[in-house]
């Protein structure tokens, strides 16, 4: 039990306590602090502006978890970094959740929470209230769910709750992020059930994730085409198709190569103690393998 505290004391005075210490920065923290105060202002939350004009470029649901945290905090640096903190917080409580299922030792659980909260990366992300860290959340939930899905036996009820659990995740990464969300999981998990050679996996997992995803989603999105008719158009075609195939203006002009160093650097300090998961030379052993 005490590394679970040590665990929660971490995540209170590394990431609660600082986020106030600082002034928000330009430009990304006052946009989105600015379209939730309009939605709020304007009781239009499937209507998102920025500075009166409509903003289609990410999908609604950051901006409705910020919405709560300003209506108790106000729309200032702790309030507005409070959702992104705690997205970040329960992350890390899955990982360290689903070591501890996997192996029933409490001190790597805690481990792997701390080698988690230790990324640069992870910090950055969760001290600003931007998109990354609920889409992190949402992926890490589906890939962690498929994973204990597909080690039950076919048609329990725990493998039926942790595949419709996959399904709502997926969902909260698509309305997150749009296709990231699901195209992230969606790799991964296809890449591991390769891997593993669970072959009849392919057709066991979308049997119940893919009804409730679509279940999930569909309402949804159609009530916002109600509200915004022109969203999704805008949010498929130019968020998605463009940016991914033409040279837009706007969009990142970086080659693909961009995110190593960033990923190399962001996982410091944590990375550094990798070697000590091999044993210093010894067999290395994932916690989480059947």
């Amino acid at each position: 039990m005490k590394f679970f505290w040590y665990s929660v004391i971490l995540f209170i005075l590394g990431y609660l306590v600082t986020l106030g210490c600082r002034p928000m920065t330009m430009p990304d923290e006052f946009r989105h602090a600015e379209i939730v105060r309009e939605m709020r202002a304007q009781s239009a939350p499937f209507s998102p502006r920025l500075l009166t004009v409509r903003y289609f470029e990410k999908p609604i649901l950051c901006h409705h978890c910020n919405l709560a945290p300003v209506r108790c905090f106000a729309a200032n640096a702790f309030g507005m970094r409070l959702p992104a903190a705690l997205f970040t917080g329960l992350t890390g409580a899955m990982i360290a959740a689903t070591v501890w299922q996997r192996r029933r030792d409490a001190k790597l659980a805690a481990l792997a929470f701390g080698f988690y909260m230790s990324f640069a990366l992870v910090y950055g992300i969760a001290t600003m209230p931007i998109t990354d860290a609920p889409v992190t959340f949402f992926t890490t939930a589906a890939i962690l769910s498929a994973f204990l899905a597909s080690l039950e036996a076919p048609w329990g009820r725990r493998r039926i709750f942790l595949e419709i659990l996959c399904a709502f995740s997926l969902a909260g990464g698509f309305y997150t992020k749009g296709a990231v969300g699901l195209a992230v999981p969606g790799v991964s998990i296809f890449c591991f059930l390769v891997w593993e050679k669970r072959w009849r996996e392919f057709y066991r997992l979308p049997l119940i994730v893919l009804p409730v995803l679509l279940a999930v989603v569909l309402p949804l999105a159609w009530k916002i085409h109600r509200a915004e008719p022109d969203f999704w158009n805008y949010f498929i075609n130019v968020e998605h198709i463009q940016r991914f195939t033409q040279n837009a203006p706007g969009q990142h002009p970086q080659p693909w190569w961009y995110f190593l160093p960033v990923i190399c650097i962001g996982t410091l300090p944590g990375i550094t103690f990798l070697p000590c998961l091999f044993g210093w030379g010894g067999r290395f052993r994932c916690p989480l393998a059947p």
